[in-house]
């Protein structure tokens, strides 16, 4: 008889489960596709997140061509939490999506205060060549959006190496986590790398990025280029895989009008409308944009991305 009944692993809440256990991941690594959820790999000393986990099957692989491991679920939360193969199979019913089960006792962690200090010690506002010419090969204009955006940049780091780190921060403006975007395009790096979440002075689950720049029109797109592009009024859930605590955040806005604008591909639509809907059931006006298939609101010109501003009402 199995361990554990396939359904259920099906059903596991992978990403609730990683903060938990506090192992940072991706959404976004060129080694994977978006199906899977990407961790530094538990078997080989892993200089990026190239061990793959799927979001369905819940099966990893490591892609970084050195250990090429791979297995099922269980056999993955063994592995991070050294225990047997019944407390595994325990630990995915304590992990359900959607049900309310309860959650095993987490260890006391320690109290964070907002600031400067959450960010890579290796974090600077001394710009390199190679960081001016990734954001205005994006079509931004440098200075105004590191300005704008209080972005930070890292190069010869030991695990942020070259990329432009952008601190996510509370309604009050203060530093509360960040994400780091690398700049070189190495098929070895992930795109996005979060903060250790044992760092944060707030979960990567609750945060919402821009929501220090919100107005009354609120429009939810998926990453912090997406924002950039947007301008001041657009947040980001940091992945089409948003969730409750993001959503209460939302509603604390009380906008007049929420927007979700995620990626033109049909998974990313059909989050966008389950969180629509879920906005409507708390009696929000809330609509969806959908752009053409394959097209990433980071990647739309100045001009367009005004044309929708303009339609939405944003000022």
């Amino acid at each position: 008889m199995a361990l554990i009944e396939p359904e259920l692993i099906k059903s596991f809440d992978l990403l609730t489960y990683l903060d938990w256990v506090g192992k940072p991941y991706t959404l976004t690594n060129k080694k994977h596709t978006k199906k899977y959820v990407g961790v530094q790999c538990i078997f080989h000393n892993d200089q990026g997140q190239y061990l793959g986990i799927h979001k369905d099957t819940k099966a990893f692989h490591c892609l970084a061509g050195v250990c090429g491991r791979s297995g099922g679920l269980l056999e993955l939360i063994t592995e991070l939490e050294h225990i047997s193969y019944q407390e595994a199979a325990r630990r995915v019913r304590e992990f359900q999506t959607g049900v309310d089960t309860p959650k095993p006792q987490e260890q006391p962690k320690a109290v964070i205060t907002p600031g400067i200090h959450i960010l890579p010690p290796e974090a600077s506002k001394e710009f390199k060549k190679a960081h001016l010419d990734y954001l205005s090969g994006r079509g931004f204009d440098p200075l105004a959006l590191i300005a704008e955006w209080d972005l930070y940049c890292t190069w010869n780091a030991d695990f942020y190496d070259y990329r432009i780190v952008a601190p996510i921060k509370n309604r009050n403006g203060e530093i509360v986590n960040f994400t780091a975007r690398d700049i070189t395009g190495r098929p070895d790096a992930a795109r996005y790398l979060m903060c250790d979440e044992a760092k944060a002075a707030v979960s990567r689950k609750h945060c919402l990025y821009g929501i220090e720049k919100t107005t009354s029109i609120v429009l939810i797109v998926e990453g912090p280029a997406d924002v950039w592009r947007m301008g001041r009024g657009a947040v980001a859930t940091l992945g089409t895989e948003w969730n409750t605590e993001q959503v209460s955040e939302l509603l604390k806005l009380n906008a007049t009008d929420y927007y979700v604008m995620f990626d033109g591909e049909k998974p990313a639509i059909k989050s966008a409308d389950a969180l629509a809907q879920t906005l409507m059931s708390r009696g929000r006006s809330a609509h969806v944009l959908e752009l053409p298939e394959d097209v990433d609101p980071g990647e739309l010109t100045p001009e367009e991305a005004k044309t929708i501003r303009e339609q939405i009402g944003l000022p």
